[in-house]
């Protein structure tokens, strides 16, 4: 059996059917691993929404940032900054389920027999292992209650807040950190804090900020030894891919590629241009 990650998808079934044939995907096999941003940009958002929620238990998923706010508005939440693609999301009759669906999905997955972990932006580098499977399971837990305590809580944490982590902080403070950490990061700033505006290449950035994954190369908490990161999310990094994390986003949003990686040797297993 061999686990595949999927790249931020962005609404091309038709190429995410394409690239599942030519890994020759067989779903009694195979593991199918989405690091989210399912939506928006292409022309096929509620196609790919219901053809991944299909697959079921053969898939893992992570929320994306704009899954998130598919979820949000599904709520009746930031109603004036609904896109298009949404609103006729919305409108359908399976909008419900889909929305219970993204509900279901958690901010963070991992394997402890391949020592993966997936998100769809990366890991905060000061956090352990366990601190980020804590907030996961905190972040899993508010999802299942009532609808209005979900709504509540949504409400609470949509929003960029300070960026700041503070470990002893309150619980929606940590709850709003914690969701756009694995959803939004791309760069922290020099005190730590996320930056929610810079999404040049590295090559490009502002010196004074550094690329999430090279301060968690030198922050590295213990129990993230030997274990690998997979994730998606920053277009302009485009596919990177190193012996401890790789991004697998190939920019299908804009024109660019829909990349299957193989997780088990580390390599892109293939590419179709979108």
């Amino acid at each position: 059996m061999t686990a595949y990650a999927i790249g931020d998808v962005h609404a091309h079934l038709d190429q995410l059917l394409q690239l599942l044939d030519a890994i020759k995907y067989d779903r009694n096999q195979d593991e199918l691993w989405f690091v989210g941003d399912f939506i928006n940009r292409g022309e096929q958002s509620l196609e790919t929404l219901r053809f991944v929620m299909e697959l079921g238990s053969s898939a893992k998923t992570v929320i994306g940032n704009h899954d998130f706010s598919l979820m949000v508005q599904g709520f009746g939440l930031d109603k004036g900054r609904v896109k298009k693609t949404v609103a006729q999301i919305l409108k359908e009759k399976d909008a419900g389920k889909i929305v219970d669906w993204l509900c279901q999905m958690p901010l963070a997955v991992e394997d402890e027999r391949r020592k993966i972990m997936m998100t769809h932006a990366g890991v905060y580098p000061f956090w352990s292992r366990k601190e980020l499977n804590e907030l996961n399971c905190q972040y899993q837990n508010a999802m299942q209650g009532k609808k209005s305590d979900k709504k509540d809580f949504l409400q609470a944490v949509y929003r960029n807040g300070k960026g700041i982590w503070k470990k002893d902080g309150k619980f929606l403070e940590k709850m709003c950190f914690t969701v756009n950490a694995c959803t939004r990061m791309r760069y922290l700033n020099p005190d730590h804090s996320l930056d929610f505006d810079a999404k040049m290449p590295p090559a490009e950035r502002n010196p004074k900020l550094a690329c999430w994954f090279d301060k968690f190369a030198e922050k590295m908490d213990k129990d993230w030894q030997d274990w690998k990161i997979v994730f998606g999310h920053w277009a302009a990094l485009g596919i990177y891919i190193k012996p401890q994390y790789a991004c697998i986003d190939g920019g299908a949003a804009w024109g660019g590629k829909l990349v299957a990686f193989d997780l088990d040797h580390w390599q892109i297993a293939a590419e179709i241009a979108c």
